[in-house]
């Protein structure tokens, strides 16, 4: 399991080095790796979307005095949210990549508050041949594997289940759960679903009949936005 944890990180940072845009963070000293350790250095950065939300176990203790009870303004998460889709329009349309895990882990803010897509450790490249429509092959989620070697269930959009396939519409998806788990008490997603993925499956059938209340913690601007972006299939 320790070889393959690393052999996914390697790969996500190995695709990250070799991405340019102004909202995929920068890396600026290629990977380097001992028998120990993984070590590659990028931009300047202030934390994860994922630390500022709370979550914190991967930070050092005591947490930093100015990431305690952090607040983000609702410009700064509407401006956020705009870097991000720029991002994944570069990601889809130009590099016919599929992050296929967008979720406030795999957000990065740097030190100018500027939101960056990072973590590409499950990233799917375009198979087809040049001129050819773009091809993804598609991954089947193993539950024997460690959560960690694999995809965050809570931010899967439902065609993996339904239809065992994956696009563009699926990164669309995931944002759409991430401006949820913004917004919402807590921080938490409509399913809650952890690593559980018999509840996964329950929560693709759920979100068919999906009531227009749960979304009301989303600013009115976006509502309706995200609510086609959660549809349970990616034609709307």
């Amino acid at each position: 399991d320790r070889d393959i944890l690393i052999d996914i990180l390697k790969r996500g940072i190995v695709q990250l080095t070799k991405l340019r845009h102004p909202q995929i963070l920068t890396v600026q000293h290629s990977l380097e790796e001992s028998r120990e350790s993984l070590a590659f250095a990028t931009e300047p950065v202030f934390a994860s979307l994922a630390n500022i939300l709370g979550y914190s176990e991967n930070m050092p203790q005591p947490i930093p005095t100015n990431l305690v009870n952090y607040k983000l303004y609702e410009v700064e998460i509407k401006y956020g949210l705009m870097q991000i889709a720029e991002g994944l329009a570069f990601l889809h349309n130009d590099v016919k990549l599929l992050h296929h895990n967008i979720c406030p882990e795999s957000i990065i803010v740097n030190q100018q508050g500027a939101w960056k897509i990072f973590g590409f450790d499950f990233c799917i490249a375009n198979q087809s041949m040049a001129g050819s429509a773009p091809f993804w092959p598609f991954n089947e989620y193993c539950q024997a594997m460690p959560p960690l070697t694999q995809p965050m269930l809570d931010y899967l959009a439902p065609e993996y289940i339904l239809s065992a396939t994956h696009s563009p519409a699926s990164d669309i998806y995931s944002l759409g759960m991430l401006i949820y788990s913004v917004h919402s008490t807590g921080h938490l997603t409509l399913g809650n679903i952890g690593n559980d993925y018999a509840k996964f499956k329950r929560f693709v059938n759920e979100i068919r009949n999906l009531p227009p209340s749960r979304l009301l913690c989303v600013n009115e601007g976006l509502r309706e936005f995200v609510k086609l972006m959660l549809n349970v299939t990616p034609e709307l």
